[in-house]
């Protein structure tokens, strides 16, 4: 019997040979070596901020800073006195010009090792496009519950599984269950369905959404009329029966559901029309001083 034609990932893949910031300095990413006994990486004891690099520009800056700021102070990670909006920002603009790059996303790890907060920024040079076909099945394995870690960014070692669980079904996404079976996420970000005239979102309340999905959801209150409910009870019986259907991505977009299991996806026709507003909203932010703010 053939091999059925595997469908292509979506795993974002960071740049093999590029400029990283360690601890203020530039380096080439392979000359790095990670002690084996380093705490961090046997602990899992790493915060990552990331930010989107658009048109040359770092978007949402001070989002960004006080996101950070906030889920140091969650885990109880002393913050060094240096670390000012005016620093964070000069270590990330010097990763970006080192590495030379218009489109990207900086990934800014912190963690404690030894008492003291470490840091490294890494750069990842390909920003995924939006799909023409995209399919969505079910997680099965286990059940996820909401806990502080999704929202710190530790724990994340199920990431793999899921991963492995969607090529082996040849499944671009998955959505994740909680234990109620209601839908907590998909594995590459936020669930939103148009059902009965109101636009419901598994995206979380604050303080655990991301800087994204903030923007994200500011912005479409203020371009459509229709009703959103974030943080809503959402079943799979209600994702087979919506008028349509997309993932919300972190500095990716609107990526429409084409095919939910075995079930072809209506599109809706708004949905090219919001992300063709969240676009040129993107070029208005890539226009302002990231520091104007702050």
């Amino acid at each position: 019997m053939a091999e059925p034609t595997r469908r292509p990932q979506t795993r974002h893949r960071i740049g093999i040979d590029m400029k990283i910031n360690l601890q203020g300095n530039i380096v080439s990413s392979q000359s790095v070596r990670v002690n084996p006994i380093n705490s961090l990486w046997l602990n899992n004891g790493i915060l990552t901020e990331s930010l989107r690099v658009y048109k040359q520009k770092i978007l949402f800056l001070e989002d960004h800073y006080f996101k950070l700021m906030s889920k140091l102070r969650i885990s109880r990670t002393p913050i060094p006195i240096e670390l000012t909006p005016d620093y964070f920002y000069r270590q990330l603009q010097q990763t970006l010009e080192a590495n030379e790059l218009e489109n990207a996303i900086l990934h800014f790890h912190a963690g404690l090792l030894q008492n003291k907060l470490e840091f490294i920024i890494t750069v990842q040079n390909d920003v995924a496009p939006i799909q023409s076909d995209y399919h969505l099945g079910n997680y099965t394995d286990f059940y996820i519950e909401e806990n502080p870690l999704e929202f710190l960014g530790f724990g994340q070692g199920y990431a793999r599984m899921f991963q492995v669980f969607a090529d082996e079904n040849q499944w671009d996404d998955l959505l994740i269950f909680r234990k109620v079976k209601s839908v907590l996420r998909t594995k590459n970000g936020c669930l939103f369905i148009l059902h009965k005239g109101t636009l419901r979102s598994s995206i979380p309340q604050e303080p655990w959404r991301s800087v994204w999905q903030s923007n994200f959801l500011e912005f479409l209150s203020s371009v459509t009329e229709t009703p959103i409910e974030p943080d809503s009870t959402i079943f799979p019986y209600e994702v087979s029966q919506a008028e349509g259907v997309f993932v919300w991505q972190d500095f990716i977009g609107m990526q429409p559901v084409t095919q939910y299991k075995n079930k072809a996806v209506p599109m809706h026709s708004d949905f090219s029309v919001w992300q063709n507003e969240w676009n040129n909203y993107l070029d208005l932010v890539a226009e302002k001083d990231p520091l104007q703010h702050i």
